[in-house]
C-alpha cells in the first residue's frame, strides 16, 4: 500500500480502566478493563448496543479521558496528557474511521484526505501527491474532486479510510467501519484491513459485522462495560 514501508505498528496496553459519567445521573460505561494489543495485531471488540465499545475507542483515541485507571501508547503513558499533547499524538500516531465518514462537505474527496497532512504543515504538492496516491489505491482515481453528497455510502468509507492512513498512523482505530456499507463494499472493507495488518498495522476496530470481527487476530467482547471474553479471531491466537 501506498507509504506502508516505513510504518510499525504500535503497542497498546490499559490497565484497570474504568469510565464513569456522573450527569445527568450517574452512568458506568467502563469497568475495570485490563486489555493489551500487540504491535502489528487486529483487534475486534465486539458487543451489544450499549456495552461501552465506543466509549473504550474515543478514551483509545485520546478524544475521551478514563475515570480511573492507565493507558499506555507504545509504552508512553498518555492517561494524564494535557489537551495539546493529546492533539500532537492523535494527529501524530493515531487514524480514525467512523461509521459517520466525518468528511467535511464542502470539501473534495481530495482536500478532505489532505487534512491531516494541513495540521503537519506538510506542504501543499506533496499533501496533493500523497492524497491522489491514496484515493488511486482505494479504487477513488475517477472521484478526486468530488464533494461527499456525490460520493456513494461506499466511496465515502473510502474516502474516510484514505484520510486514516495519509499519516501513517502507528494505530488506526475504525468503529463500526461497515455500518452503513452494502455487502460487496463491505467485503472490500474487509479485505483492506486484512491487507494493513499483513503490513504491520496496528488495528482496533468496534463491530457488529461478525465476519469482519472473524477477520481480525483476536476479538474481545464487552458487556455492561465489562470485559468477557477474549477469543481468537482468524489466526487461531487468542490471550
Amino acid at each position: 500500500m501506498v507509504g506502508r514501508e516505513d510504518v510499525r505498528g504500535a503497542e497498546v496496553t490499559v490497565q484497570s480502566l474504568s469510565r464513569i459519567y456522573p450527569h445527568p445521573c450517574r452512568t458506568v460505561a467502563l469497568q475495570e478493563i485490563t486489555l493489551t494489543v500487540r504491535p502489528g495485531e487486529w483487534l475486534a471488540i465486539v458487543g451489544p448496543s450499549g456495552s461501552g465499545k465506543t466509549t473504550l475507542a474515543n478514551i483509545l483515541g485520546l478524544m475521551d479521558r478514563p475515570s480511573s485507571g492507565r493507558y499506555w501508547l507504545d509504552g508512553r503513558d498518555v492517561t494524564a496528557l494535557s489537551d495539546r499533547e493529546r492533539a500532537l499524538v492523535r494527529n501524530r500516531l493515531l487514524g480514525f474511521v467512523y461509521q459517520s465518514f466525518h468528511l467535511i462537505p464542502t470539501l473534495t474527496a481530495r482536500e478532505n484526505v489532505e487534512l491531516p497532512l494541513v495540521y503537519r504543515g506538510v506542504p501543499r504538492r506533496r499533501r496533493r501527491e500523497l492524497a491522489e496516491a491514496w484515493l488511486c489505491r482505494l479504487g477513488l482515481e475517477g472521484r478526486l474532486h468530488h464533494r461527499p453528497f456525490e460520493l456513494s455510502g461506499g466511496q465515502q468509507q473510502r474516502v474516510a479510510l484514505a484520510r486514516a492512513l495519509i499519516g501513517s498512523p502507528r494505530l488506526l482505530l475504525a468503529d463500526e467501519p461497515t455500518g452503513n456499507l452494502d455487502e460487496e463494499n463491505a467485503r472490500d472493507m474487509r479485505r483492506l484491513f486484512s491487507e494493513l495488518r499483513d503490513q504491520g498495522q496496528t488495528i482496533i476496530l468496534i463491530t457488529h459485522d461478525w465476519a469482519l470481527a472473524q477477520s481480525a487476530d483476536r476479538i474481545a467482547r464487552l458487556e455492561a462495560g465489562r470485559l468477557v471474553g477474549d477469543m481468537a479471531g482468524r489466526t487461531g491466537y487468542a490471550r
